[in-house]
């Protein structure tokens, strides 16, 4: 028989770094910064999909000025390769989350007018025979006098392992939530509402 095993996908790095003076004021839109792999999907007897691992996502900001965003959004997610030919013997891909990070430093303001959403998850794709999950680290810090100001809901999202209520495998990897870590050292970090997920969990097996 043919075994079609898949390839891993790996994540990169994608950052913002604003160095301004206090005199100075940016502005972005909505803006995303994406760091996520995804593993491809197997389509052989007793093949294996592609493992997905996240990079690295990050906006920092110093020197003391002003950085506008609209909303932001950061993901680093690794996502597992799935079973493209529905065949019973493969299996799917793990999933490992990056890192991702959020600052502002030397007395500088980063202002978000609406939502901020960081997410690092690590999931495994359904299939007969499911991966195993980890999500990733999210770290958001204000220090040096640096403030960071949410005017709207902060989601963050580590989740780690496999989900489907109705899915029921032959045998299921392991899942391991990530890790969040919100700091405000002689600096300030204030949002509307917060909603953080560093949960694990995978499928029922048979």
């Amino acid at each position: 028989f043919t075994t079609l095993d898949a390839g891993d996908g790996l994540g990169g790095s994608a950052s913002i770094a604003v160095n301004a003076g206090a005199a100075s004021s940016i502005g972005f839109g909505v803006t995303t910064v994406s760091a996520v792999g995804t593993g491809g999907g197997a389509a052989g007897d007793s093949s294996a999909s592609g493992n997905g691992e996240g990079g690295s996502a990050s906006v920092t900001t110093t020197g003391g000025g002003t950085t506008l965003f609209d909303a932001v959004t950061l993901d680093a997610s690794g996502l597992g390769g799935g079973n493209t030919e529905n065949i019973d013997t493969i299996r799917s891909g793990d999933g490992v989350g990056g890192d991702i990070n959020l600052s502002a430093t030397g007395g500088s303001t980063l202002a978000i007018g609406s939502s901020l959403n960081l997410i690092a998850t690590g999931i495994a794709a359904t299939s007969a025979n499911i991966g195993s999950g980890t999500g990733g680290n999210v770290t958001v810090s204000a220090s040096g006098g640096g403030t960071i100001e949410i005017a709207d809901q902060v989601s963050v999202d580590v989740f780690g392992g496999s989900s489907g209520a109705a899915v029921v495998a032959d045998s299921v990897g392991s899942g391991t939530g990530g890790t969040v870590a919100f700091t405000a050292d002689g600096g300030e970090i204030r949002g509307d509402d917060y909603e953080i997920i560093a949960s694990a969990g995978v499928v029922n097996a048979t």
